[in-house]
C-alpha cells in the first residue's frame, strides 16, 4: 500500500489549522514520529492526520 504525504501547509488547510500548530507537532514528535522533513519542507502522511482527528474527536466526546 503505497504512503500518500501532504504538505503542510495543505495539510493546514484541509483540516483547519494554523501552520505554527501543525509545524509544532511535526518538531515535537507528536504525529508519532511519521512526519518527515525534506530541505525547509514538511510532509505529512494523510492516515496520520486522519488519526489524529479521529483520536480528537473521541477525546471531546468522552
Amino acid at each position: 500500500m503505497e504512503k500518500r504525504y501532504l504538505r503542510i501547509e495543505t495539510a493546514a488547510k484541509a483540516y483547519d489549522m494554523n501552520i505554527r500548530t501543525l509545524r509544532q507537532m511535526c518538531l515535537a514528535g507528536e504525529l508519532k514520529g511519521k512526519a518527515k522533513k525534506v530541505g525547509r519542507l514538511w510532509f505529512i502522511p494523510s492516515m496520520e492526520m486522519k488519526k489524529l482527528f479521529e483520536e480528537d474527536s473521541h477525546a471531546t466526546e468522552n
